[in-house]
């Protein structure tokens, strides 16, 4: 998922009983679905349960996300990236533990889609 679409996600956007997010701001104004494994699951589900259906999940400014995101980086003695590098490297994290190798670029490309 991009930063933005995390920041915009509301407690309506998630379905628990199939695991999945709806992603209402994606970009081009298309509605996305995103699967979830069970664990996220249960610790949205956990931390959703004082919210309000269309309360955001998280009541946080973009910079602050991005500052933070940095500070964290530094603390780490790791390199900076831009948040956005994280589709990259997740992209090259899937294609070099894929099986099939034949299907790899279309599983990649579908998985970014729902990232």
């Amino acid at each position: 998922m991009r930063k933005i679409e995390i920041l915009h996600l509301k407690k309506h956007d998630i379905n628990f009983k199939q695991r999945k997010i709806v992603v209402q701001s994606a970009k081009s104004n298309k509605l996305r679905t995103i699967n979830i494994d069970l664990k996220l699951t249960i610790i949205l589900f956990f931390y959703c349960k004082s919210l309000k259906d269309d309360e955001l999940l998280f009541k946080l400014k973009s910079n602050y996300v991005s500052v933070t995101f940095y500070q964290k980086l530094k603390q780490s003695n790791l390199r900076k990236i831009t948040f956005h590098d994280i589709r990259h490297i997740y992209a090259s994290y899937l294609l070099s533990n894929l099986k099939n190798r034949a299907n790899a670029i279309i599983i990649v490309q579908q998985q970014l889609r729902t990232f």
